[in-house]
């Protein structure tokens, strides 16, 4: 008989909190609970099965917080990616495109592993089609976090992924992020900078008679990177440097419609892309994905984002930048409001190619 096999979740996915010990094992198709690890049968592997023949048990999060209590644990490791950023930075609808992308154009199938994750899934599709914005997370009332499963194109392996939506508030109080967990147990933090609110971008889109929506807030990304590091330090020490960290700048089909973008930089929003980094065989380029970044990188230095540059590169042992845009396009704005174009993401998965290829997967 095998040795049962050890769950790597210290931390509950869905609501962040310590897993209480001892585990309860729950089965998906019967409902059967078992707290009692001896009596649970166990495959070669020596993950549990049940007994009514329908695959493995998994594991259930009693914390009586946890607001998604339909939702179990996938008997995998879990890497917690959390998606933070300001109010309006394109949190929600950024999540939302990662758990729909279509694998015939990123060559990752995504396939949600939660009764929430597909629940707000259909909604968040619903809501699109009929151009109705998907509005700001609302501090207090959604906790949402996203179990998704990644598998690359023509591959067996899978990565599952814990994704965090949290509202922009939190990012702009240190005391809210200390008290919460997602921070404690993150393996990877991807910080959203919302275009608009970069200094200057605004002025540049003007001058070449670029409309958009004024929804961005006028705060200083540079808060929300002291706040993340702040926490990490409090709650995780030396070990916080180790995080491996992104810089998203979303909303950059801007850019592209105002004719902005860096020599040989474009995403596909306006014409061809040129920065894919998966190549022909569909394996991570790490030359261009190192390009990608530095071009990234000087474009926020070039607009007075160095102070927020420095600061992460001198806490963060690791540092990567991506641009992306969720829809694809600008808004039209003709009528004063901002009507959502059809939708079509672009580079969305970036940083989670970089993650499937240091799990040696891509």
């Amino acid at each position: 008989m095998p040795r049962i096999f050890s769950y790597q979740h210290d931390y509950c996915p869905y609501c962040y909190t310590k897993m209480k010990k001892p585990t309860t094992f729950y089965c998906i198709s019967c409902g059967k609970e078992v707290a009692d690890a001896s009596k649970l049968s166990l495959d070669y592997r020596g993950i549990p099965v049940c007994d009514c023949g329908n695959g493995a048990m998994r594991i259930k999060c009693e914390n009586e917080r946890c607001k998604n209590a339909k939702n179990v644990i996938p008997p995998t490791a879990t890497s917690i990616v959390v998606i933070a950023g300001m109010r309006s930075s394109g949190k929600s609808t950024y999540l939302l495109d990662l758990v729909n992308s279509q694998s015939s154009q990123t060559g990752i199938i995504v396939s949600p592993e939660s009764h929430a994750t597909v629940e707000w899934r259909e909604k968040g599709i619903r809501d699109m089609k009929d151009l109705v914005s998907l509005g700001n997370t609302r501090v207090g009332v959604d906790n949402f976090s996203s179990v998704v499963s990644m598998t690359p194109l023509g591959k067996s392996s899978s990565l599952c992924l814990s994704l965090t939506d949290r509202p922009g508030e939190e990012s702009q109080s240190m005391d809210r992020l200390l008290g919460l967990n997602y921070l404690y147990c993150a393996d990877y933090i991807i910080l959203l900078l919302d275009l608009l609110n970069i200094p200057g971008v605004a002025a540049e889109l003007s001058s070449r008679n670029v409309k958009f929506s004024t929804e961005a807030e006028d705060i200083s990304h540079v808060k929300a990177l002291d706040n993340i590091i702040g926490t990490l330090n409090q709650k995780r020490g030396k070990l916080g440097k180790k995080v491996p960290f992104f810089f998203g700048i979303s909303k950059w089909d801007y850019i592209e419609t105002a004719d902005l973008c860096p020599l040989g930089f474009s995403i596909g929003c306006n014409g061809m892309d040129t920065v894919s980094v998966l190549n022909a065989r569909k394996k991570f380029d790490g030359a261009k994905w190192r390009n990608n970044c530095k071009i990234v990188r000087d474009f926020l230095i070039a607009h007075n984002e160095g102070e927020i540059v420095n600061k992460a590169e001198n806490y963060f042992n690791s540092i990567s930048y991506f641009a992306f845009s969720s829809y694809g396009s600008s808004p039209n704005m003709d009528s004063g409001t901002a009507v959502p174009p059809i939708h079509n993401p672009r580079h969305i998965m970036d940083p989670f190619y970089r993650i499937l290829h240091d799990k040696r997967m891509i």
